[in-house]
């Protein structure tokens, strides 16, 4: 491994040429490393406003070699560890105004715990419930705080966790008739995940409103599995499987609350497709195919098929010589996070829209798309990718579609699947 690139927040060069007259606003978006110093294998996993969430290994000291929850602030282009202490490992996944979510263990943990931060690591709030073993947030939006958990309360299968800051304030999302469950990301009252009703490799994403009895099958029946990644004021997305194979055949999904609302964002020229994140019209995820050479590219679409746009050549010039790309996050602004490999290293990246006029022909640097209201929402996680899951749930990493680009490539102390 090598040291992460030290030019934060360089300048991408990459250009594009937007041509003739448009009414709407059009935008430019330019990447950016997110400053590291002293990490490698870096991802931006969350974001609202400047602050910026996800995780890295630090390059010396007691935890050489370990992950850690890191917290970036844009604005400064700094960065802090989240890591409860230097016997743990962890990772930030979410992030709502002061407040962060991720997971993580320590010598005295016994298993992975859901963590909840609030801006430093001495502010980590455990929040594991008793009568279970290992439990996970991923998403977070004012006081809600989503995940999963498994142990003694739930015969060892996992079952989506809705929590309000403390482990006492656990909600048990699990609806009957299904054997597992996660929940990957929350807007409001508005969770989105996944669930199996009759084994492993049988997923369906689903919708709660804050309650196990809210629940709302998001599956459409096209597809032999789906999960639900991201969700906004009124809309959600997420994946729909078709092929189980490692790079077998996958689309991008985006709803409207209901199975028969589902839209596929699946483009011509990519094999797998996998949407992460929502914010208004606007969906980010990652692609791979023809289209890109092979190689997994973070996307952005605008509602429909037809909107694809591929981030990752506004990556050129950024230093490295970046193979793969993946956009995970999407804030209230339309600024993107995610991560950036090349042969050796991942690099948390962060692409910014800028506005530009739209009449004329004008020579932009970066990727233009045409700028729409855009609506907060938070970001999202392939828990079904998790390793560490029990068996009903845990079989499915072989297979996960979504799982493939957020666990290959986000810096991690165990093994992803392969």
């Amino acid at each position: 491994m090598i040291h992460a690139h030290k030019s934060r927040f360089a300048l991408a060069l990459a250009a594009a040429v937007f041509l003739g007259a448009c009414h709407a606003e059009a935008v430019t978006y330019r990447a950016k490393l997110i400053g590291s110093l002293g990490y490698i294998n870096t991802a931006g996993l969350g974001i609202a406003g400047t602050s910026v969430v996800g995780s890295g290994n630090p390059s010396s000291g007691p935890n050489e070699g370990g992950i850690e929850a890191l917290l970036w602030d844009a604005a400064a282009n700094s960065v802090i560890s989240l890591n409860p202490g230097t016997d743990w490992g962890s990772q930030a996944e979410d992030v709502s105004g002061g407040s962060q979510v991720g997971h993580g263990s320590g010598l005295t943990t016994s298993g992975e715990h859901a963590l909840l931060w609030h801006g430093t690591a001495a502010s980590f709030v455990d929040l594991n419930p008793t009568g279970f073993s290992n439990t996970f947030a991923y998403g977070i939006s004012g006081n809600n705080q989503v995940g999963q958990g498994w142990g003694d309360l739930t015969g060892a299968f996992a079952h989506a966790l809705l929590w309000h800051g403390s482990a006492d304030s656990v909600v048990d999302l699990h609806p009957g008739g299904f054997l597992s469950t996660w929940a990957n990301e929350v807007f409001e009252d508005s969770i989105v995940g996944a669930g199996s009703k009759s084994g492993p490799l049988k997923f369906r994403a689903l919708l709660w409103q804050g309650t196990a009895a809210s629940v709302v099958d998001l599956h459409p029946e096209a597809f032999p599995q789906s999960f639900a990644s991201g969700v906004s004021q009124d809309s959600q997305v997420g994946t729909g499987i078709i092929s189980s194979e490692l790079h077998g055949e996958r689309h991008a999904l985006l709803w409207h609350g209901t199975a028969a609302s589902v839209i596929d964002l699946h483009s011509s020229g990519f094999t797998q497709t996998g949407a992460n994140a929502v914010a208004g019209n606007l969906q980010v995820g990652f692609g791979e195919g023809a289209a890109t050479g092979g190689q997994q590219h973070a996307l952005l679409w605008e509602g429909t098929a037809a909107s694809v746009v591929d981030l990752h050549s506004a990556l050129t010039g950024l230093g490295p010589s970046f193979l793969n790309s993946y956009a995970y996050d999407i804030d209230e602004s339309g600024v993107i996070v995610g991560s950036a490999g090349d042969a050796n290293n991942a690099y948390a990246v962060m692409w910014s829209p800028v506005p530009e006029p739209a009449s004329g022909a004008l020579l932009l640097l970066g990727l233009t798309v045409a700028a729409r209201r855009r609506i907060p929402r938070r970001r999202s996680c392939c828990a079904a990718g998790q390793p560490s899951q029990p068996p009903l749930a845990g079989d499915c990493a072989a297979d996960c579609s979504g799982c493939f680009s957020r666990i290959n490539t986000r810096p991690s102390w165990r093994s992803g699947p392969k």
